[in-house]
């Protein structure tokens, strides 16, 4: 079974990552693989692959449910929920740190775009990864890799 918002983007893409740190961004290559009921990317950091994957589950109604792993993000996965939105998808999950409960919030729409949000207890929100598709169109292409 398959997320119909996800449909339209189904293949692989090639784009730019942007990992946004505290000090500044850094940007790579990188390879988003869209399948009907997955998402799986390939990404670099500091001259190292790293890999993520969504395996969402099926759900009825506009409801999305899925387990998130990233071998630098999150490790071990977390399971997140949310909404299938018109144009895409939202997800979250609350996590532990420094004490309290955060949110780690991933979003795909339109591009296709990724987004990846950390939200602290007290609701600031901050980006801290962005992927987006080249030029809209799916590439058989992977990235290479950085060394």
């Amino acid at each position: 079974m398959g997320h119909p918002p996800l449909a339209r983007w189904i293949g692989r893409w090639r784009g730019t990552w942007t990992l946004c740190h505290l000090e500044g961004e850094e940007r790579c290559l990188a390879t988003l693989e869209v399948q009907a009921d997955a998402l799986h990317y390939r990404w670099t950091h500091e001259g190292r692959v790293q890999t993520g994957h969504l395996q969402l589950e099926p759900l009825a109604g506009r409801k999305a449910a899925g387990t998130w792993g990233d071998s630098w993000l999150a490790d071990p996965p977390l399971r997140l929920e949310g909404a299938l939105r018109a144009r895409g998808l939202e997800l979250e999950a609350s996590y532990p740190a420094t004490g309290e409960l955060w949110t780690w919030r991933i979003t795909l729409r339109e591009g296709p775009v990724m987004e990846m949000v950390d939200v602290s207890p007290d609701g600031r929100e901050r980006r801290v990864v962005r992927f987006v598709a080249g030029d809209g169109t799916p590439s058989p292409e992977a990235p290479r890799e950085e060394t």
